[in-house]
């Protein structure tokens, strides 16, 4: 996997793993032509897939976020078991999912409602 994608990928897999969430087999693939494009596949267990992507040409913060915001739906509409509330709003946790933003220099998970920074993408600690 290229550099780019592989390091937003480190974090996303991180935060998966720490709240127990499933985690994708990820290959290689260069299915995203687009320039400045990195690609990968990811799979479920029953080796269904999604392919995902960042854009080289943007900031680092709003890679990460652009792939945080794909591999969210990938948990929730391919990942075996199925989770519909990934990762969860500690605010409001039966309503939502948290939401991918780039703020700055910074990659961050916020509650879509009060807009609170919850965590940085990469960090998020296991449910209490």
């Amino acid at each position: 996997m290229r550099a780019h994608l592989a390091s937003a990928m480190t974090l996303l897999l991180h935060d998966l793993k720490k709240t127990g969430a499933p985690v994708p087999l990820v290959e290689e693939s260069d299915w995203q032509d687009y320039p400045g494009a990195e690609s990968a596949m990811l799979r479920s267990s029953d080796f269904t897939g999604m392919g995902v992507w960042i854009d080289t040409g943007a900031s680092e913060a709003a890679q990460i976020a652009m792939l945080a915001d794909q591999v969210q739906e990938w948990v929730v509409e391919l990942a075996e078991p199925r989770v519909t509330n990934w990762p969860q709003c500690p605010e409001h946790p039966k309503n939502h999912p948290m939401a991918a933003v780039a703020n700055g220099n910074t990659a961050t998970w916020v509650c879509p409602k009060s807009k609170r920074q919850v965590s940085e993408i990469g960090q998020l600690a296991p449910p209490a």
